[in-house]
This record gives C-alpha cells, sequence and structure tokens, in this order.
C-alpha cells in the first residue's frame, strides 16, 4: 500500500480549487496520469500539472480522488497545525452525492469512488477500500432510485439499495466512521395512515424500491447501531449539475412557465419536496445525531396541486395555467409526507416545502 503523497505547488500558500486525478500503480511505480482526469461538474477544464493533490492508491486500482481545497484566503492544514477530516462519498455521479461532493470540497478530504472502483456489493472490495481511506465521515448515497427500474429489476436493486447499504454500514462499523446511509419517504408508500409519518410507525411499503429501503433500515442498524438512517423526501435544485443531468420537480416547473404552457399536478398525492442544499447543508449537523433513522425533509400538508397553487398565488402568478390531475392516484390516494418533530428535537430543521419553493422562485424568476 502506498502512502499517500502531496503533489507540491510553485504557491505553496495556496489551496487549489478542487481537481480530479486518476492514479495508476503497477509494479510498485507511482504514476499520476494528468491526461484522464476527466471534467468535474461546477469546475472548468480538466486537473492541472502543478497542482496540490492527494493522492492515495487503492490495492493498485485505478482510483478518482479530489483534492482538499478551501475558499481563497483560507489556511491549509498544514499552516493551522489541523488535520482535515476525512470523508467518503458513495454515489458521487448522482444527483445528490455529487452536490455534497460540491458542498463538502474544502471542508472535509474527500474521497469519491467511481462505481467501476467500489463495488458496493461486494464487502470485501468494501472493507479494502475503507482500510485504504480509513474515512472519519460516510454518506451513502449510491443506489438504483428509479422506482420502474427498481420493480423490473427486482434483484438488482435489492443486491445494490440493501447489500451494499449493509456492507457500508458495516465497514463503517469497523472503522468507527460516522456514517449516514440516505432511505426514502417511499417506506411509507403503502400505509394507510392519512396523515404526517412518524419514524416509530410501522410501515408496508407498495413497491420494491420502499421494501428495499425499508429491509436495508433494518440491516444496517443491525450491522452498524451508530449509523444514521435519513428518510429523504422527492428533491430538487433550481440548476442541473451538468448538462446530462434529468430534470426535476422545480426545474420543469420553471420550464413549463416559460413555455406558457398549462401545469397539471395530482390532487391525491401528498408529500414533502426538498431544496436540495437544505439536505446537504444538515448533512453536517446529522453527523451528531445518535443512530436511527429520521425523517429528513421539508414538511407538507398539501397535495401536489395545492402546493403549486399557493406558489403562484404567493407570487401573483396565474393561477390559470394550473390543471388538477384526477386521475394519478386516484384508486389508492397517497399521503407520504413526513413528521419532523424528532428531528426538530435534535436541533434540525428545514423550510416547509412551500417556503422553500417561494424562495427559490423568487430567485430563478423575475417577478411576474
Amino acid at each position: 500500500m502506498f502512502p499517500g503523497r502531496t503533489l507540491p505547488t510553485q504557491n505553496s500558500n495556496c489551496i487549489q480549487r478542487p481537481r480530479y486525478a486518476i492514479l495508476t500503480a503497477k509494479a510498485g511505480i507511482h504514476k499520476l496520469d494528468m491526461r484522464k482526469a476527466p471534467e468535474i461538474p461546477g469546475h472548468k477544464g480538466r486537473a492541472e500539472t502543478g497542482k496540490r493533490l492527494k493522492i492515495e492508491n487503492f490495492q493498485s486500482q485505478v482510483c478518482v480522488c479530489i483534492a482538499s481545497a478551501n475558499l481563497t484566503g483560507a489556511k491549509s492544514c498544514a499552516e493551522t497545525g489541523k488535520t482535515m477530516k476525512k470523508l467518503l462519498v458513495t454515489g458521487a455521479s448522482g444527483f445528490l452525492g455529487g452536490r455534497a461532493v460540491r458542498f463538502y470540497n474544502g471542508k472535509y478530504e474527500i474521497y469519491a469512488p467511481s462505481h467501476s472502483e467500489l463495488d458496493i456489493t461486494d464487502a470485501k472490495s468494501v472493507c479494502t477500500l475503507f482500510d485504504a481511506v480509513k474515512p472519519d465521515l460516510v454518506i451513502h448515497s449510491a443506489a438504483i432510485s428509479d422506482v420502474g427500474i427498481c420493480e423490473k429489476e427486482p434483484e438488482m436493486s435489492w443486491k445494490i439499495n440493501v447489500d451494499g447499504s449493509r456492507n457500508i454500514a458495516a465497514a463503517s462499523a469497523r472503522l468507527r466512521s460516522k456514517c449516514l446511509l440516505c432511505s426514502s419517504d417511499q417506506v411509507y408508500f403503502g400505509s394507510g395512515i392519512r396523515q404526517a409519518h412518524k419514524e416509530e410507525e410501522e410501515v408496508h411499503p407498495a413497491n420494491i424500491y420502499g421494501k428495499g429501503k425499508k429491509r436495508a433500515e433494518e440491516e444496517c442498524l443491525e450491522a452498524n447501531p451508530s449509523c444514521v438512517i435519513l428518510r429523504l423526501s422527492w428533491m430538487y435544485d433550481t440548476a442541473p449539475l451538468h448538462e446530462r443531468e434529468h430534470g426535476d420537480f422545480f426545474r420543469t416547473l420553471i420550464s413549463g412557465l416559460r413555455a406558457s404552457s398549462t401545469l397539471s399536478y395530482p390532487v391525491h398525492d401528498i408529500r414533502g419536496i426538498t431544496d436540495v442544499n437544505e439536505v446537504i447543508q444538515n448533512f453536517g449537523k446529522a453527523w451528531e445525531l445518535e443512530g436511527g433513522i429520521y425523517n429528513f425533509g421539508s414538511p407538507n400538508d398539501k397535495n401536489t396541486y395545492e402546493t403549486v397553487h399557493a406558489l403562484f398565488t404567493e407570487l401573483g402568478w396565474d393561477t390559470d395555467r394550473l390543471k388538477k390531475n384526477e386521475e394519478a392516484f386516484a384508486s389508492s390516494p397517497r399521503n407520504i409526507s413526513m413528521c419532523p418533530n424528532k428531528l426538530n428535537h435534535n436541533g434540525i430543521s428545514f423550510s416547509s416545502t412551500l417556503d422553500a419553493l417561494v424562495r427559490n422562485a423568487k430567485l430563478s424568476l423575475p417577478p411576474a
């Protein structure tokens, strides 16, 4: 195992902006190939030579690392005498993980292995990487989150969502890494309760994705009672992380507004809709929580049509453009909204769904 190395920079008093580096190791040779460095979402260009990079070798496998970085003017760890904690993020190519990497870069020394570098369904592979990185903190966001794909490929989704999560939880327990595991409000889909759900209630998920998340919660807490299970809601951002990223609730709404099209929303579906940036910021507080399950998202007591109608009313927009979708969930009305009390009692809170949407809409569009 090669030790971590720091490549010198011409200005040793500065911490460079984040850059990816691909490391290969053959026959004891520690080689940095900058030509193969991939682009970074949110940052222009590729890795540059002469930059300060933290390099690790994972059992002679090709690995992508992200260099630690600080804001302009911040002092380096060497200057302050402090050691930067290591954060391991799984699912860094996804909607949540990619944004977590971007937000926490500079606050922690980040390790974000790709799918090819870390097979979370292979317990040995997970242990090998954890032994190499020795993370202080973990965000496990890797998952098959498409409900339709989970229904079509139940064995594959179960292996990733359940077995993979358990492997991450167990490895975190062995190294005493504080682990955040991302679950979902879908565990409440199928419940007969027609009000905001609480963590302690018995759940009977109606779909494969929800069932897998429930089983993952159980097996992860058994393997690692200290891990923090976060039941996330439907998330959105005001801007894409990269050009190929699919749309979400908010960006689809804004796109419809600009296209002057009619917007249709279900009246039989109640759920929280959360600004992903609030989720990521609150991760910092979540590491202080005791092990267990927590609802982790914006509260909402309105159906989706009512939510958007209230948004339009608040901003003075034309509500005649809104149409009720009375077919979706009509046969089995859904309420998967989550009660925030447990989280609030632990000092963590989210904006309401409506308040966050109003705030972001004002920033995204000029007054009507």
